[in-house]
Parts: C-alpha cells; sequence; structure tokens
C-alpha cells in the first residue's frame, strides 16, 4: 500500500514540475496577466471584421480571458519536443528565437520571440488549422507595456473568406 502512494505522489511531482524544452510562454503570460492587471485597467479594443472597425474603451478587463489565445499556444509538451526546430539570431542587445513547426499537423505553426537585453520586446505566434470544412490562419502579436493584436483570417468551404481582427492598446 506503501509503494502505491509513493508512486501516485512521485507521478503527481513530475506533472507539475514540467521541463520547459522551449521559451515558456504559458509562464510568460501568467506574469503578463498578473502585470495587466495592475497597471492597465481601462485598455482601448478595436475590433474589426473585414474592414468594419468598432472601438471602445473597457471599463472592466479579464486579463486571463484576453490572453488564453496565447497561453494556449503554449508548445512545452514532452511529446513536442523534437517537433519543432529551433533558430536563434543574436546581434549585441538583442536575441530573436524562432520555433518552427516540423509536423504539418500541429497548429502552432510559428513562434518568433525578440528578447532585448534578456526582456521580452516582442511575441508573434502562427497558427494554422486546416481541414475539410474550414481553413483557419491566425496571427497573434503581443508587445509589453504596448499591446496586442490577433488576426483571423478564415475560409469555410463554399463561403467567402473572413478576416477578423482585435488590436487592444493598453494606455
Amino acid at each position: 500500500m506503501i509503494f502505491v502512494l509513493s508512486a501516485c505522489h512521485s507521478n503527481e511531482q513530475a506533472d507539475t514540475e514540467q521541463v520547459k524544452y522551449f521559451f515558456d510562454l504559458k509562464g510568460y503570460f501568467d506574469e503578463q496577466i498578473n502585470l495587466n492587471n495592475e497597471k492597465y485597467n481601462t485598455p482601448t479594443k478595436t475590433v474589426s471584421v473585414d474592414g468594419r472597425a468598432e472601438q471602445k474603451q473597457l471599463e472592466k478587463i479579464n486579463w486571463e480571458k484576453e490572453l488564453s489565445v496565447f497561453t494556449s499556444a503554449d508548445i512545452n509538451k514532452s511529446s513536442w519536443q523534437d517537433k519543432y526546430r529551433i533558430d536563434t539570431m543574436a546581434t549585441i542587445n538583442a536575441v530573436n528565437i524562432a520555433y518552427t513547426a516540423l509536423d504539418d499537423k500541429l497548429k502552432t505553426r510559428l513562434i518568433n520571440v525578440k528578447l532585448n537585453d534578456d526582456i521580452v520586446e516582442f511575441i508573434s505566434i502562427d497558427q494554422l488549422s486546416d481541414n475539410m470544412i474550414y481553413n483557419s490562419q491566425k496571427t497573434l502579436t503581443y508587445s509589453p507595456n504596448v499591446g496586442y493584436t490577433l488576426e483571423n483570417r478564415q475560409k469555410a468551404r463554399f463561403l467567402k473568406e473572413h478576416l477578423y481582427e482585435i488590436n487592444v492598446d493598453f494606455e
């Protein structure tokens, strides 16, 4: 009986202490959620569908919900450690890291992280969902202390293509 309890405890510990093979996207955005909750209470949100835009000053914002599209793009899964190619380009103060999917079935196709003096300056994520019913291409960009943009180009079978854009300015 003691052996069984010990084995369960060991598995729990392994799950909570997951190895990070790539940039910790989820951890980074968890920090940004906390920071944004403290700093940005009334961002400006612009929603555009096929070029028709509507802008709104938000009075209450749930940053966890707003940034969930970024946290859900995290690629740190042990089964994916060999599914992405890592390319790093460095200059004097900046580093650009690109994670490119090697498997066409993966939704997150590219993550690009730009660091300046080890501080995230910019993150962009390209995602692709393609099946017999529809094709969806998403581009997510995030700049700390500035804002973020979500662009989704969708084409459903037998229907025309639509472009959805969401832009949030923190101040």
